[in-house]
């Protein structure tokens, strides 16, 4: 019964050109064909609307692209350099307290930042970065001088003799870090980019410890004492950063007191160094 309707259906196709007057218009997406005073024929092209459709998609996924991108930045990697104490007039002399007179070479830093997120304000040329990250800062103390501390003060206290050869005298400090940076990007990709960055940098200390290792009498000793030694458990440094790639350079300097106030003399932390991106 289908075959036989089908069949009818040409064959009235067919028949009525034949039959009645045809009349065709045509437009960009049907064309009509009237087969007589009651029957008209309309043949939709819908391949227009098909790549219309397609073309609002791929606009619609290029866009959904563009605001869920994770651009590049200067902050996650590996940050290494070297610290300096510096008094209220940024110079690294203590008279009253010589024992904080840094020796800079043996003062390290370490920044291990995990993790960064740019929030692009112009695509990646400009953007916000922040993120967090760890960090560990070493001060190198005169190695005539032994570190104390109580709730009161920390200082230290001379030991220079002959019997005694100090190899380490050093306090460090743990800090976990949140920056909130603006930065500048010459191109969409990292290794072919020079970027300049700058803003500050928030940092809460997770611990603290004081290490001092030599020989006496011709006897090796170590010594280790935990402790806030009062330094701030909280820290905000402003920072620079800048290179080209995966490699760049950075500084850092302490926009708050070390210690906590009255606890020792007042001095901040000027940090600079080398970064390695990832």
């Amino acid at each position: 019964m289908k075959k036989i309707k089908i069949s009818f259906a040409l064959g009235m196709l067919l028949i009525s050109p034949f039959s009645h007057s045809q009349t065709t218009e045509k437009n960009s997406d049907s064309t009509k064909i009237k087969l007589g005073p009651d029957t008209e024929l309309i043949i939709v092209d819908i391949s227009n609307k098909k790549k219309e459709v397609k073309q609002n998609d791929e606009k619609s996924d290029s866009d959904k692209k563009e605001k869920t991108k994770k651009y590049e930045n200067s902050w996650s990697g590996i940050d290494v350099g070297f610290n300096m104490l510096l008094n209220p007039s940024n110079q690294l002399s203590f008279p009253n307290t010589p024992y904080w007179e840094n020796e800079v070479g043996r003062s390290s830093s370490i920044h291990i930042n995990l993790y960064s997120h740019k929030f692009p304000i112009v695509k990646q040329y400009v953007g916000i970065v922040t993120g967090f990250g760890f960090g560990m800062n070493s001060i190198g103390i005169n190695r005539d001088y032994r570190l104390q501390t109580n709730s009161d003060s920390t200082y230290a206290i001379l030991i220079n003799d002959s019997t005694n050869n100090v190899r380490v005298n050093s306090l460090t400090m743990g800090i976990i870090e949140v920056p909130l940076l603006i930065e500048f990007a010459t191109k969409s990709k990292r290794e072919k980019s020079f970027y300049l960055s700058t803003g500050v940098i928030g940092g809460v200390r997770v611990g603290s410890s004081y290490y001092m290792r030599g020989k006496k009498n011709n006897v090796k000793y170590r010594e280790t004492v935990n402790d806030d030694f009062n330094i701030s458990p909280f820290q905000l440094d402003a920072t620079v950063r800048l290179g080209y790639g995966d490699f760049g350079a950075y500084a850092s300097y302490g926009l708050t007191n070390l210690f906590k106030s009255n606890k020792a003399p007042q001095m901040s932390i000027f940090q600079f160094g080398v970064n390695l991106h990832f």
